[in-house]
């Protein structure tokens, strides 16, 4: 540790370690594992108003120590507490531990003092650990695999013993990172790194790859529309055709009946543009806010652009297709009526 946090780029007052062991839970609150799973007819991880038991065995599975007889703020559990305390070096060399706040949903219903039993996985060593406080869990933070039972260090690595696995936390200068890397993985082989940048990267590229593809779908859905609108116009002038016959036989001429159809499929085309652009718009921005988290990034601007553009080109297919149907004759159209 000593000679990661003397590296470029390293912060040392923000590096700790934090060991990590399996275990065995045996009994909670004094009555066996078998008798309160009797108790309990729910087999899945629960439903957010109660917890079933495989909930409560993957909660309680494994354990995580923080050196709190430091003192150092950094090496304190950075949870947030709903119930009871955050450990701090008070806790240091006793059995008392944070535990998720989900075991204190029915039909386990724990409490803050409450113990239960646990073993190593060699079942060599047994621990009564006291329940302190209890936290919320937060996705992003606290993989299961590092161990959702937060103690001290003393704790975890008694229960652990030859099987501890350490989990060294820095922080460390972007630029610095491929460095770093190398150091380590030359000094230590077997110590696997794992920084958020890459997963934030993984994450990105994820996201990335998703949005190529709602943007080629988006594209080809658009040439269709355009294809199907330049359909409907088309259909609706060769209709028309009377109409316009009608209106040239009572003095329109061909540049007011182009400019009354430019007019009305404009106004078609920015009405529909417009409802399109509102709908997928808040879509777009109610996902961003309420999943991925992030500013919604929106441009009036570009949905002016796009519903501007899509107007044109309504208009444009519009008097394509009515230019020679506005020019004809009304004694040709009206000669069969």
């Amino acid at each position: 540790i000593a000679d990661v946090a003397r590296q470029s780029g390293v912060d040392s007052n923000q590096t700790s370690i934090n060991p990590a062991a399996q275990m065995r839970l045996t009994s909670i609150r004094g009555q066996q594992v078998k008798q309160v799973f009797a108790g309990i007819h729910d087999s899945s991880y629960g439903n957010g108003n109660t917890i079933g038991t495989n909930g409560i065995q993957t909660l309680l599975r494994a354990v995580k120590g923080y050196q709190l007889a430091s003192g150092r703020a950094q090496d304190l559990p950075d949870v947030t507490v709903q119930k009871g305390n955050n450990l701090s070096a008070a806790d240091a060399g006793t059995n008392n531990v944070l535990v998720a706040a989900n075991l204190r949903l029915p039909p386990l219903n724990l409490h803050i003092g409450d113990t239960f039993v646990v073993q190593s996985v060699d079942t060599t060593v047994t621990k009564t650990l006291t329940i302190k406080g209890f936290y919320a869990i937060n996705p992003l933070k606290d993989f299961p695999l590092i161990g959702l039972v937060l103690a001290d260090d003393a704790v975890a690595r008694a229960i652990g013993s030859s099987l501890t696995t350490d989990y060294l936390s820095l922080r460390v200068e972007q630029r610095e990172l491929a460095a770093l890397k190398v150091h380590i993985s030359q000094a230590q082989p077997q110590i696997q790194v794992i920084s958020f940048a890459d997963s934030i990267a993984v994450v990105n590229q994820i996201i990335t790859n998703v949005i190529v593809m709602l943007v080629t779908i988006s594209s080809l859905t658009l040439i269709a529309g355009l294809i199907i609108m330049g359909n409907a116009v088309a259909l609706a002038m060769l209709e028309r055709r009377r109409e316009m016959g009608i209106l040239k036989s009572v003095g329109y001429t061909s540049r007011s009946l182009l400019a009354t159809i430019l007019v009305e499929n404009g106004l078609i085309g920015t009405l529909g543009s417009t409802v399109a652009m509102v709908l997928v718009s808040g879509t777009m921005v109610a996902l961003r806010l309420l999943l991925l988290k992030t500013d919604p990034g929106f441009s009036p601007g570009l949905a002016l652009i796009l519903i501007a553009t899509t107007a044109l080109l309504t208009m444009l297919i519009a008097a394509t297709v009515a230019w020679n149907a506005a020019r004809v004759r009304p004694l040709e159209v009206l000669r069969y009526e």
